[in-house]
């Protein structure tokens, strides 16, 4: 006996595709620079990214004490790179909060999705 076809299935929306940090910059922070830092300097930057993953506008969200430290970290924020999310299949623009903390002895960034 043949077995009846299975009855076809409607298409799947795609899942929409989580968004990450493709390659991230760092602020070049010369050593006389750091040497000023007493505890840590926070400054967030907020980024528009294009449906291709590449930053197209960045902005202060909270600059910090320091307008060098906070002119560091746009040019920085201004070179990363994300992985777009997808939305039905294909790529979206995305916006994102980059936090760049600088330290007498280094300078880290996490950065997260803004909801929308």
């Amino acid at each position: 006996m043949q077995q009846p076809a299975p009855a076809p299935q409607p298409p799947k929306k795609a899942a929409p595709a989580l968004a990450e940090v493709a390659h991230q910059v760092l602020p070049e922070v010369p050593q006389s620079a750091r040497n000023t830092i007493t505890g840590t300097i926070k400054v967030n930057v907020q980024v528009e990214v294009d449906s291709s993953g590449r930053v197209t506008a960045a902005k202060l969200t909270h600059p910090g004490p320091s307008e060098y430290f906070a002119r560091l970290a746009v040019k920085a924020a201004q070179q990363w790179e994300f992985t777009p999310p997808a939305a039905d299949g294909a790529p979206a623009a995305s916006a994102w909060n980059i936090q760049f903390r600088y330290k007498r002895t280094s300078t880290q960034a996490s950065a997260q999705p803004v909801k929308r």
